[in-house]
């Protein structure tokens, strides 16, 4: 071809750091924490303090805390890489602390951030005694642990991790969680005393910020270092089984929600308003549905962490608190809430506004889980009868759907009833004019039987039903005489930002002989090969293999280094579809993957697991229930979401029904939580009476873009995914430039490029605003038709870039 057609993609994310839980607080403990890890740093700098601070609190099990002297300190309190970080002048700003050299094995680590404009000098990051060793950056801005060893490049004005390992033998350093350096040669030893920022026997400041310094008596392996340089992502610690109801009581359904709150919130007493608001909220859920309904997990991310897909965004004044309607567990909308509502006088740190907040939370959640809408009259007009109108007239005792008082009033935190509304000819309301009911009358009927014009929208629980008041009642009132009861199953989750964890995924491969025609398997291959290659340390990563029966291909396998993703590429790379085989049997291949993440989750919760099937048509299982359900089935009861990614986009002649296609999109949108369906072949659809165009070879472009679209939509790692794309027919010797701007708020910038032919087909660089050549190499895989090639920049500078 005289032509070749490329395609780039640029994905920034601003990465969200959601790790574990440093800390569990139950209902009945003012503050549980978690055990000090044996293997944890020994000396821990998190420099979360505020401004003004002159000691800087060690978590390590040393408990030597950093300080330092009036006019040389740092300053504290400035934006970190986690939190909060240390900000030093260059000139004398130093904090010291009483540890001595490790005797053995050990690490030391930091996250750095250096703005001068020159490096210039010898920069000190650690120092133990006087150069016993010194850890820090030469004046041509490479990273040593002096004298020892000397390697990689660190950046000016931006965060990067810096790291060193000696494991008895072998001297290791780190950049960004990659190994830059290695040699035998040992390191010096016998120091007393720890220095930061400017050395013992001289000055050579460190100009710039300091964040998350750990000293370990351990050498850490290349995949912990690699976790410490990327806190985006992490595993929650299993929340405590709720106690067993009391007998012939039947057990109240459970709810988890997430907070994502605007500000860092680091210490017991910032979390403390939260926390006691929460407890009275899983009150008042309680009260709300008579019993029927429980908060169990809390989890809390602060810094405005993962504010697109939390239950409850909470920002600094909120002056209409509001909610999504139905949204609870559909993986859209939100509670609108803040540290003041309605005006910045109502506060929740304020022990009288309690009350306000409670009604309000509790009114909203309403919306949220249960579609009940307002019952308060308001002062404007409306078109909409959805809407409050002046001149309503609210239920009689008043319900939780009214105006929230400030006051606690727990009598007042239930549904309307018949008796409350039509009883007493109180039905002019929103929520009334919309259902032509009470709320409890609403809540307990199936979404069915709701007018016409909201018929099945509505989110329904079973276990309402039988909780409702009987005719001429008003409701029940549990608290706060059932507050144990209410609070028993409740916990709270703050999630750290310095502990990481993992994605887990299965892909399920069709091998049937169809997927070995035009390029099919080959492109699934190579896109599945490039998704092994963007996986952080820490994922687990599995193949299965399917058509009349499956095969395990690669078990569930920790990303520990790029060998591990080497090694996975190869048993990708031997995998042959089955010729004259054209069944399409999923169910054996699925149950496996479950299997296996519900094993590799014995250890940790997992956040986001899933199974990625690729398959050319429709499952042809014969299972009782049909295959389709039993996938729905299986997938909801364990809470894994199924994916699907198909070639097919036309019924196969050995479907089992005519709309098998269709019926495969069910349990991929239908289960909780939902996964995706993507349709990645060629065409789409035939036009009768036109002859069907020559196949042509399928591209891996449209599966590799669907797989990085999966993980945003069920992915709670990445807080915001932006994204922009062009194609481009470019002549063969003929240069193409490509320009992209990088903003201060995107932490990942990936750079995809798709072209025609093999890895020599191009060459590919990629320049930073200061017109240099970026460090970083474009890992690139080919299935003899195609090549992508990823560029992944971490922390990457503000300004223009060009491919």
């Amino acid at each position: 071809m005289a032509d070749r057609l490329a395609t780039l993609g640029v994905a920034a994310r601003h990465v969200g750091r959601l790790l574990l839980v440093s800390a569990i607080l139950l209902t009945f403990f003012p503050q549980a924490l978690l055990a000090q890890e044996a293997d944890g740093p020994v000396f821990w700098l998190k420099f979360d303090e505020t401004a003004g601070a002159t000691t800087f609190a060690d978590s390590g099990s040393a408990v030597a805390n950093g300080t330092c002297d009036g006019g040389a300190c740092p300053t504290a309190g400035a934006t970190g890489r986690i939190g909060h970080a240390a900000q030093f002048d260059g000139v004398d700003d130093r904090v010291t602390a009483a540890v001595n050299t490790p005797e053995g094995s050990y690490t030391v680590a930091t996250w750095l951030r250096f703005t001068g404009t020159e490096w210039v000098n010898w920069r000190t990051l650690v120092e133990f005694g006087d150069d016993a060793p010194w850890f820090g950056v030469t004046p041509s801005g490479q990273l040593t642990l002096y004298p020892a060893i000397f390697g990689g490049s660190l950046p000016k004005g931006q965060w990067a991790h810096a790291a060193y390992v000696w494991n008895g033998t072998q001297s290791k350093l780190f950049v960004n969680g990659q190994a830059v350096a290695v040699n035998a040669v040992a390191p010096p030893g016998g120091g007393q005393g720890l220095a930061l920022a400017v050395e013992t026997g001289g000055p050579n400041p460190w100009l710039g910020l300091l964040d998350d310094v750990r000293v370990y008596n351990r050498a850490l392996s290349d995949a912990e270092i690699g976790q410490l340089a990327a806190p985006e992502t992490g595993p929650v610690v299993a929340p405590p089984a709720p106690p067993p109801p009391a007998p012939g009581v039947p057990p109240s359904r459970l709810f988890d929600l997430t907070v994502s709150i605007y500000k860092p919130i680091t210490t017991p007493a910032e979390r403390q308003p939260y926390e006691e608001l929460f407890r009275l909220f899983a009150d008042g859920i309680y009260e709300v549905t008579n019993g029927a309904h429980k908060i169990r997990t809390v989890t809390f991310y602060d810094n405005g962490r993962f504010a697109d897909r939390a239950d409850i965004q909470w920002i600094q004044f909120e002056q209409q608190p509001r909610a999504s309607t139905n949204a609870y567990g559909r993986g859209r909308g939100t509670v609108h809430m803040g540290d003041a509502i309605f005006s910045q006088n109502t506060q929740i740190t304020d022990p009288n506004d309690v009350g306000t907040f409670l009604n309000t939370l509790t009114h909203e959640w309403s919306h949220y889980t249960y579609g009940i809408l307002d019952e308060y009259a308001s002062d404007k007009t409306s078109t909409d009868p959805g809407s409050p109108q002046s001149g309503d007239t609210p239920p009689q005792p008043c319900s939780v759907m009214c105006a929230a008082p400030p006051s606690i009033d727990f009598a007042r935190l239930n549904f309307s009833t018949p008796k409350s509304t039509a009883g007493v000819g109180r039905t002019n309301t929103a929520h009334y004019r919309t259902f032509g009911a009470s709320a409890w009358e609403t809540v307990a009927r199936p979404p069915a039987n709701d007018p016409p014009a909201t018929r099945g929208t509505r989110l329904y629980w079973d276990d309402l039903a039988p909780k409702g008041p009987a005719a001429g009642q008003d409701p029940s009132v549990e608290l706060p005489a059932a507050r144990t009861t209410a609070r028993d199953a409740l916990n709270f989750v703050w999630v750290d930002a310095n502990a990481p964890t993992a994605k887990h995924r299965v892909f399920l491969i069709d091998v049937s002989a169809d997927m070995g025609q035009d390029n099919k398997l080959e492109s699934a291959k190579l896109a599945i090969k490039n998704y092994v290659d963007r996986t952080n340390v820490g994922d687990l990563v599995g193949i299965i293999t399917f058509a009349n029966t499956h095969t395990v291909v690669q078990p569930l396998t920790r990303i520990d280094d790029d060998a591990t993703r080497t090694a996975i590429k190869a048993q990708i790379d031997a995998i042959q579809a089955e010729a004259g085989v054209t069944n399409r049997n999923g169910a054996g291949a699925d149950a496996a993957a479950i299997t296996a993440l519900q094993q590799a989750s014995t250890n940790a919760f997992i956040i986001d697991r899933g199974v990625y099937t690729i398959i050319d048509g429709a499952c042809t299982d014969n299972t009782d229930p049909f295959i389709f359900q039993k996938l729905y089935n299986d997938h909801s009861a364990v809470g894994i979401s199924f994916s699907v990614f198909n070639y097919a986009a036309t019924p196969k002649p050995n479907d089992l029904f005519s709309n098998s296609l269709e019926l495969l999109r069910f349990p991929t949108t239908a289960a909780n939580p939902p996964g995706t369906y993507q349709f990645v072949g060629n065409g789409g659809f035939a036009i009768p009476g036109v002859a069907a165009a020559a196949a042509s070879p399928v591209s891996a472009g449209a599966l590799s873009s669907a797989l990085g679209a999966a993980d945003q939509q069920s992915s709670p790692l990445v807080d915001v995914n932006l994204g922009t794309a062009r194609s481009q027919t470019v002549n063969p010797g003929t240069p193409l430039t490509a320009n992209f701007y990088v903003d201060a708020t995107l932490d990942e910038v990936e750079v995809a490029v798709l072209f025609d032919g093999g890895e020599s087909a191009a060459d590919l660089t990629l320049v930073d605003p200061d017109s240099l050549s970026a460090s970083e190499l474009p890992v690139c895989e080919s299935d003899g038709y195609d090549t992508l090639c990823t560029i992944l920049l971490s922390q990457p500078a503000v300004g223009t870039w060009q491919l």
